[in-house]
């Protein structure tokens, strides 16, 4: 768990982390050979357990951190290339579809738990824990073999979970044009697959 949860650690101090680990192992004995998956439960720990229910941020923090441990972990696959649209002839790109790298993780925040992460990995004074409009977070490990998150808009978290059950080019278009005026559409659509190009997000670009 100290391995896993490093940040966590550090934002509930020596005392409470001990007493945390000594509960949660109390309330879920290890059955497992992996230790990485000792502590998958944790989050529901978090959640169910006082004094660690009271601040839901605690559960969000302990499960983003696992987030980032499964988009480490999860198997490798090729990566189409930055420049893989240019060589596809326009005619094809309406039926275009798209499958995405393993390591490909949403993460939904309700808390600035994200936040307190990020202050506190750089060693710096963390926010003040607090509720926010519900927010989806894209996880993956790039082709440095180095986890990276980013924020997601309303509109690339639609298309993509619109494209992750196999929906084509030109059911994602019309997916953005609830967002977006008809025509700005094309441009959007063309800049949100080069950012998952060249990001390593996708793994491939199916053309039949």
């Amino acid at each position: 768990i100290n391995t896993d949860h490093e940040v966590l650690g550090y934002y509930l101090g020596d005392e409470l982390f001990d007493r945390m680990v000594d509960g949660y192992i109390d309330r879920y004995p290890s059955h497992s050979t992996t230790l990485r998956l000792f502590a998958e439960h944790l989050p529901d720990f978090l959640r169910e357990n006082q004094p660690f229910s009271g601040p839901p941020v605690l559960a969000e923090l302990a499960a983003f951190e696992r987030r980032l441990l499964f988009a480490f972990d999860a198997p490798d696959g090729p990566r189409e290339s930055a420049g893989a649209l240019q060589a596809l002839p326009p005619d094809r790109w309406p039926s275009l579809r798209f499958r995405f790298h393993p390591s490909m993780q949403f993460f939904p925040a309700c808390w600035n738990s994200v936040e307190i992460w990020q202050a506190l990995k750089a060693d710096q004074v963390p926010p003040v824990a607090a509720a926010q409009q519900p927010r989806q977070w894209l996880l993956w490990r790039n082709k440095e073999r180095i986890t990276e998150f980013r924020p997601l808009e309303d509109n690339e978290y639609g298309i993509l979970q619109a494209a992750l059950t196999g929906h084509d080019l030109a059911h994602l278009c019309e997916r953005l044009a609830e967002w977006h005026a008809p025509e700005q559409v094309g441009q959007e659509a063309l800049e949100l697959m080069q950012t998952w190009l060249n990001q390593g997000v996708l793994q491939q670009i199916v053309t039949d």
